[in-house]
């Protein structure tokens, strides 16, 4: 009788336990948060350089079938992220944007989209700004292309020095207007995303024109100017705002090769954009970034609510089997002769 009422109470216990914890779950799923050298989503905004005018499958309507240094890049990333990490490269450059029009792009909100959760920025602005002004003498002298060879004549010359010297204040006042944009982008990029921000510098395609050394050393002169501006405004105080890409550092001397200059086109070749997306891979690996990941983990308050119900059961039954053993004994020695 004993051994029978014992086992009733082992079967009620048992199922006192199991009822009291089918309701607990000891996993939870958690969200974590993992470091990659490159970034999960990188963001390429300014004008045709970044767009990749020029080159073989270009369309102003589709950026993503050249082989420009922002799908360069994209294609690269995606592959090095973790397999629970997608690469998203998004292009927003547009040709022909000047830092005028790319500031109002980015006040208007019609990029907050992409800037949301972005955890790069790269940056080609500017060369519209003064670029166009410069390439514009050159354009206006009327040289005769034959076997695509560019013959000067000494009127021609004399014609692109005078439109320097007259343009001279012009490209000065471009300047200073590129600089008060660029502080107001570098500003609005950083109220728009939490991710790094990254201005390349602007390289000089009218080292080609090697014949008119005045033109030469005017351009030399100017986008020296513009880049010692990208450099400066990269600061506000000492709170760094972004970090600068020497584009044109990589470019010195090598315009012709990297252009499609001697075809009377500024804009950098296939060659170019591979030297580009070299530059800005070199910079942003400079720093780390991260994305979240949910994974499913062992929930130890769960764990604890189980251990602490099965350890009140097993008092439970511990004591009712003290007190039935001790009523058994009770009622043995009263009915002994």
């Amino acid at each position: 009788m004993t051994k029978r009422i014992m086992s009733l109470l082992m079967i009620a216990v048992i199922l006192l336990c199991c009822g009291s914890c089918s309701g607990i779950k000891l996993t939870k799923f958690v969200d974590v948060t993992e470091e990659t050298a490159v970034p999960p989503k990188i963001v390429f905004l300014g004008d045709s350089i970044a767009a990749g005018f020029g080159l073989e499958g270009y369309t102003a309507s589709d950026l993503y079938n050249c082989r420009s240094y922002a799908n360069i890049i994209g294609e690269m990333y995606d592959k090095e992220l973790p397999e629970d990490c997608t690469g998203v490269m998004v292009n927003k450059a547009v040709s022909g944007a000047t830092s005028s029009e790319l500031l109002e792009s980015i006040k208007s909100g019609e990029l907050d989209e992409a800037l949301a959760d972005s955890d790069a920025v790269v940056v080609s602005i500017g060369g519209n700004d003064l670029l166009s002004v410069l390439f514009g003498i050159i354009k206006d002298t009327g040289y005769n292309y034959e076997s695509g060879k560019i013959e000067f004549s000494e009127t021609d010359i004399l014609s692109a020095a005078l439109d320097l010297l007259s343009l001279d204040s012009d490209i000065d006042s471009a300047l200073g207007g590129f600089r008060n944009n660029l502080k107001e982008i570098a500003a609005g990029l950083s109220d728009k995303t939490n991710g790094r921000i990254f201005i390349q510098t602007l390289y000089n395609p009218l080292e080609y024109f090697k014949k008119i050394k005045v033109l030469v050393n005017f351009s030399d002169d100017k986008i020296d100017t513009f880049n010692k501006i990208v450099e400066e405004c990269a600061y506000d105080g000492e709170k760094q705002l972004y970090t600068t890409v020497d584009v044109a550092g990589a470019f010195d001397g090598r315009c012709t090769d990297l252009t499609n200059i001697n075809s009377f086109d500024i804009h950098p070749n296939a060659s170019g954009h591979e030297v580009i997306a070299g530059k800005v891979d070199s910079a942003v690996r400079k720093y780390t970034y991260s994305y979240t990941k949910t994974v499913e983990v062992t929930d130890e308050d769960a764990v604890r609510r189980l251990v602490l119900i099965c350890a009140a059961a097993g008092i439970a039954v511990i004591a009712v089997i003290t007190v039935i053993i001790v009523l058994l004994v009770r009622k043995n020695r009263k009915a002994s002769p």
